[in-house]
């Protein structure tokens, strides 16, 4: 599948849904699809082009390029995964998450991205920290009412439409940026974050000791 503004997207709002069997012979502007089921303790292939994962724990999705998708990660029902140092561009949705929980996404270039730079439904207890969110039609967007985390306390994310101040110059929002009525992120920063390229094997100690 190659040059589409959507290459593939897979959409629903129920587990039976999302399981389909779509094997990594399946490419997107030359890159494999990596499109798991039932899959545990495992990091996602360097060059995959769409990555989903359904009903898996503990994955890792890092340092890849997604982009023109309907999803640039895909996760349902999926706990206790990590998704850092990725450039989620120019998909539908960046990062969509169906009833997911306990998953990190850090340090992410999340942007561009014609519905939502993240999709939550029912999915809470998930932590955002350090991400760039930059020019996504609607920034975050949640069914269900759903609680996550978007700061650590000290930093948060960077949001390209937020309007506060930084009278002390720390490099911190003064003010919340708050995008609904159960989840802000107390801690914006002013500037985007820098997301370094680091060597795969530094990456998962890197997230699991913020």
């Amino acid at each position: 599948i190659t040059d589409n503004p959507c290459n593939l997207g897979v959409f629903g709002s129920l587990l039976p849904e999302f399981v389909q069997d779509i094997d990594d012979t399946n490419t997107v502007n030359g890159k494999p699809v990596i499109y798991w089921v039932n899959e545990h303790d495992r990091t996602v292939p360097f060059d995959a082009g769409y990555v989903a994962l359904v009903n898996c724990t503990n994955i890792t999705v890092q340092n890849l390029t997604l982009t023109s998708n309907g999803q640039g990660v895909l996760l349902a029902s999926t706990t206790e995964s990590v998704i850092t140092q990725n450039n989620i561009t120019d998909n539908i949705h960046g990062v969509f998450m169906c009833g997911s929980t306990n998953n990190t996404v850090y340090g992410n270039n999340i942007t561009r991205n014609a519905a939502n730079g993240v999709y939550l439904y029912y999915s809470h207890d998930n932590t955002f920290i350090h991400n760039n969110f930059v020019d996504n039609t609607i920034q975050v967007y949640d069914v269900g009412e759903p609680t996550n985390t978007w700061d650590n306390g000290t930093t948060g994310n960077f949001w390209s439409n937020y309007n506060g101040t930084d009278n002390d110059g720390d490099g911190v929002g003064d003010t919340p940026y708050v995008f609904d009525k159960n989840n802000q992120d107390n801690y914006p920063l002013v500037e985007p974050a820098v997301i370094p390229e680091f060597p795969s094997w530094a990456i998962l100690p890197l997230v699991l000791a913020v």
